[in-house]
């Protein structure tokens, strides 16, 4: 149970909620980008199962992020999610 404040004792600091919520939306905007390079990493390895796999994981992912950082109305999001939709067909994995 925290104590009274005593007069003359510093304030713990409490940084303002708009402050929490910029730093939440860095870091969904740098997972997006995280995200993409991964993305991007995977162009280079041969198709299969497991690489269609690999890439649903980060679509999915991706689209979490943005949908964080653009809202649920974007058109990336939408893309993002139907390419994840599409995967999961081609891997039967509804």
């Amino acid at each position: 149970m925290p104590r009274p404040q005593q007069s003359g004792e510093p304030r713990a600091f409490s940084p303002p909620a708009d402050h929490r919520q910029a730093l939440a939306r860095s870091a969904m905007t740098e997972a997006a980008a995280q995200l993409r390079k991964g993305l991007d990493a995977l162009d280079g390895l041969p198709d299969g199962p497991g690489c269609r796999q690999q890439e649903l994981d980060l679509q999915i992912a991706l689209g979490s992020a943005l949908t964080a950082t653009k809202g649920y109305s974007s058109p990336e999001v939408g893309e993002t999610y139907a390419r994840a939709r599409a995967l999961a067909e081609q891997i039967n994995r509804p």
